[in-house]
């Protein structure tokens, strides 16, 4: 496999789901919005869910897998920068927890996913910029 995504990008994030290929990354054709994207040897690249899933601009979105699920985190321009988890559903992508679960701006988000919880990680502006781990039980 070797196809272009044809799409002006940066923040890029690779994961395997169910033997797919998953991307998501900054989709600067689509002013900075995240877009989620997977791969078929028949129709090549497609969206999953819609063509992108964010407020605003993002910086650091990251995909993770566990327990069948899929995951993204980002940091959200239109949110105050604010760092979201978000699980894609039946097609559709819905909030982890609150809406923006970071308390204040949020930088350097990292996420991990590990029996059924979610870790997000990021400098919190709140707390003088020191690392926040951020533990979320569903």
């Amino acid at each position: 496999m070797q196809e272009p995504l044809n799409e002006m990008s940066e923040s890029l994030n690779l994961l395997l789901f169910n033997e797919t290929p998953y991307v998501c990354y900054r989709n600067n054709a689509r002013n900075g919005l995240l877009s989620v994207m997977y791969y078929t040897d028949i129709e090549g690249w497609k969206n999953a869910g819609p063509e992108t899933i964010s407020s605003g601009e993002v910086q650091w979105p990251s995909l993770r897998t566990d327990n069948g699920k899929l995951y993204v985190s980002y940091v959200d321009s239109a949110l105050d920068n604010r760092a979201m988890v978000m699980l894609y559903d039946n097609g559709t992508w819905r909030h982890v927890g609150k809406k923006g679960v970071s308390d204040a701006i949020a930088r350097y988000a990292c996420m991990e996913a590990h029996s059924g919880n979610i870790y997000l990680t990021y400098t919190d502006s709140k707390n003088g910029e020191k690392l926040t781990v951020l533990k979320y039980e569903p």
